[in-house]
């Protein structure tokens, strides 16, 4: 109502005009109708821009927030973009060192970090954390945020001892700046277990995680995106530990919220359907698991492109099923096609690229053809050690396959140097038990 007044009063290119909608789009972004958020988020920006030119905040502000929509529905190459140029606004027009130059650099931080380009991101959150210190304090939620968000890349590259400090600083100031059952206190709870189920710590990410989803349930409903995300992190956690029966409710409850609230074709909903179907796969449940690959499939070459990594993951997820099938022909199409789109999408050298050539060296080795898995496990185990170091988990597994290669090939003696690696890594990693 505010908004048609708005218009009949002052017209639809008038400054005010851009209020109201950039209110309904926050209201939207709030309760996760983020396709909704971005024609009102165009709209704002053009008013904006029409009015007070390309050096305002204001604009740069509606800048990050068509970002931002961008984002939630993994645009992430359009986001990254706008981010950009948010960015250079801000400078422009607030200086290097102001708090929201800090949020800008924040934001294209975690557009970077979701395209794995991690050597961009990191010099980016540790420059909003020196701003965010400098003229906030140590204690705002800001700086919380900024501290997730870089504990949070720091996990996803096995840094496991950077990220745990980072992650329990974010909770100290949130818990106590913002109350124990905000919103921003489940998130970081979230990002605290997920980095401990990662390190196999199972029972220390159960409760961080049900704690997580009551906060949510409580402070946005049980249909908010958010809570989708959360029951599919404890959906992850429970079959990561083999425990499918445990798992699956959480799946389903997941695919329902984001069918309901973000609709059937959104990227999201493709993301549940393709870890249902890897949870039905495990379970030797092939005939439910193929129809939920395929529309996750169809949602995601939609939506995001037939290069988009998320179809990569798909593609290979759906070669596990013909593979645990042993039907290694079929298997091998969607292998090779992920490993190509991989390439092309993030290069030769990042970590995701890693899994589609270690899935066909899975593929070669269940139908005997261990040299040439021989090669690909090399590949595989490079990639892994450039990308993670010499502590990671998936470098020792990568290790021991490499080994398996040779061993299968009766090289025993190079086998048994790259086990003992393996096992050195692990310990050193998870311990000795």
């Amino acid at each position: 109502e505010g908004m048609i007044i708005r218009k009949l009063q002052l017209g639809d290119g008038h400054r005010a005009v851009a209020y109201s909608p950039s209110n309904r789009a926050c209201l939207y972004a709030n309760i996760g109708k983020y396709a909704e958020t971005e024609p009102l988020n165009k709209q704002v920006f053009e008013i904006r821009r029409q009015q007070l030119g390309d050096v305002d905040s204001d604009v740069a502000a509606s800048l990050n927030n068509l970002a931002n929509a961008y984002k939630h529905q993994r645009s992430y190459a359009a986001g990254e973009v706008l981010h950009k140029e948010a960015l250079k606004l801000h400078r422009r027009h607030l200086g290097h060192e102001h708090p929201n130059v800090a949020t800008s650099l924040n934001n294209l931080a975690i557009v970077y970090n979701l395209q794995g380009k991690y050597a961009e991101a990191e010099p980016l959150y540790k420059k909003a954390l020196e701003i965010q210190r400098q003229h906030l304090g140590d204690e705002l939620p800001e700086l919380a945020a900024s501290l997730s968000n870089l504990a949070t890349m720091y996990a996803e590259q096995g840094k496991y001892a950077e990220t745990e400090p980072l992650l329990l600083e974010a909770l100290k100031i949130q818990s106590q700046q913002l109350g124990e059952t905000h919103p921003d206190v489940a998130t970081t709870l979230n990002n605290l277990a997920t980095f401990y189920n990662m390190q196999g710590k199972f029972a220390a990410a159960e409760p961080l995680l049900h704690q997580a989803l009551g906060i949510q349930r409580q402070q946005l409903g049980d249909e908010h995106p958010d809570v989708a995300t959360t029951l599919n992190n404890l959906a992850s956690l429970y079959f990561d530990q083999g425990k499918y029966a445990e798992s699956e409710p959480f799946h389903m409850e997941a695919l329902k919220i984001r069918r309901q609230r973000l609709g059937d074709g959104h990227p999201d909903v493709a993301y549940s359907l393709n870890n249902l179907a890897s949870l039905y796969v495990e379970q030797g449940r092939y005939s439910e698991a193929k129809p939920f690959f395929l529309e996750a499939l169809k949602i995601q070459s939609s939506q995001l492109g037939d290069k988009h990594p998320d179809v990569v993951t798909t593609l290979s997820n759906f070669a596990s099923l013909y593979v645990d099938q042993g039907k290694y022909a079929a298997a091998e199409p969607p292998c090779m096609e992920g490993m190509i789109i991989r390439k092309l999408q993030l290069g030769d050298g990042h970590r995701a690229v890693a899994y589609s050539p270690s899935n066909r060296a899975c593929l070669y080795a269940n139908i005997g053809k261990y040299a040439e898995t021989e090669p690909l496990n090399k590949q595989v185990f490079e990639i892994r050690r450039q990308q993670l170091g010499d502590v990671d988990s998936d470098v020792a597994a990568s290790l021991n396959n490499l080994a398996n290669a040779y061993k299968h090939q009766r090289s025993y003696a190079a086998g048994e140097v790259l086990h003992k690696e393996a096992l050195k890594l692990h310990r050193r990693h998870l311990g000795h038990e």
